[in-house]
């Protein structure tokens, strides 16, 4: 009993460490994976050197961090329980590693070396596709009457996107995904530069305390290319069906809603260049 408490409080601590780097440091859920596995990984190692220490033990330090993914982030995006599959899976392959004597130290190697290629793998090739899956939603309807404002308090007119591709991006100044999002956005502000096609605003609004001086300071320090507006009241915000931020829609020259990308990881690795060209694909009408 006493092995399997240690266990379970060297698990806690592991999930303890990457929860508070998923709170603190970075959402990417690809670096999750990385330093989860290689926690469990290098604590079921340790539990290999443990004088009775068994298989079940070595399951017991996966568990914590299993289940708290399972219930804190599995809800919100359920492509991702293979992260759940191998942190359950690596305490016991290092535990087996170390225990092995070095007549069975090979086979043991190569079982640990499949776990973590497979492990690499699939947050190399199957993430980045999944999260762009999970958070992007293609739609074709009517927008809704979006009226929104210059930092200067200057109304701007939605007649003056008639004909155009128009994407916001609803933001605030407190929120990490939006900032992390920012260089993405500031990317394809770039690549569209020059195009009188195509619209693109970073929209904030009146929630979580945040006001147009926040954002209009924040515009200023930043010095980027990207183009800032207010949506008062959030009543645009709101009226597209977002949910927190960041929150990016995009609208087709004919007005109509096309897609909606809700949340933001960095795990999705083709953002910038899907986003370009979708856009270039409402622009040629299709």
């Amino acid at each position: 009993m006493a092995r399997r408490t240690v266990s379970l409080l060297v698990g806690l601590l592991a999930a303890g460490l990457v929860f508070g780097f998923m709170t603190w440091v970075s959402l990417d859920v690809r670096i999750i994976l990385a330093l989860g596995f290689a926690l469990t990984l290098a604590a079921g190692v340790w539990n290999g050197g443990r004088p009775k220490a068994d298989l079940l033990d070595a399951l017991t330090l996966g568990l914590p961090l299993s289940a708290a993914f399972a219930v804190i982030v599995l809800p919100e995006l359920p492509g991702l329980w293979p992260h759940c599959f191998f942190y359950l899976v690596a305490a016991p392959a290092g535990h087996l590693w170390r225990r092995r004597a070095p007549a069975g130290r090979a086979a043991a190697t190569a079982g640990l070396v499949g776990v973590i290629v497979v492990t690499a793998g699939y947050g190399a090739f199957y993430l980045p596709g999944m999260i762009a899956r999970a958070l992007t939603h293609d739609r074709n309807e009517p927008a809704p009457a979006i009226a929104l404002q210059t930092l200067a308090g200057a109304a701007i007119p939605s007649r003056d996107w008639q004909g155009k591709v128009v994407v916001l991006d609803f933001f605030a100044t407190y929120c990490g995904p939006c900032i992390a999002e920012l260089p993405r956005l500031d990317e394809i502000e770039t690549r569209l530069a020059g195009r009188k096609d195509v619209v693109l605003l970073v929209v904030g609004g009146e929630s979580g305390g945040e006001t147009e001086d926040s954002l209009r300071a924040f515009a200023e320090r930043s010095g980027g290319g990207l183009t800032f507006a207010w949506d008062p009241g959030s009543r645009a915000h709101d009226a597209l069906g977002l949910h927190g931020v960041p929150g990016l829609v995009v609208l087709d020259p004919a007005g109509r809603l096309r897609r909606v990308h809700q949340g933001y990881n960095a795990a999705e690795t083709g953002f910038s260049a899907e986003l370009v060209a979708f856009i270039d694909r409402l622009s040629a009408g299709a």
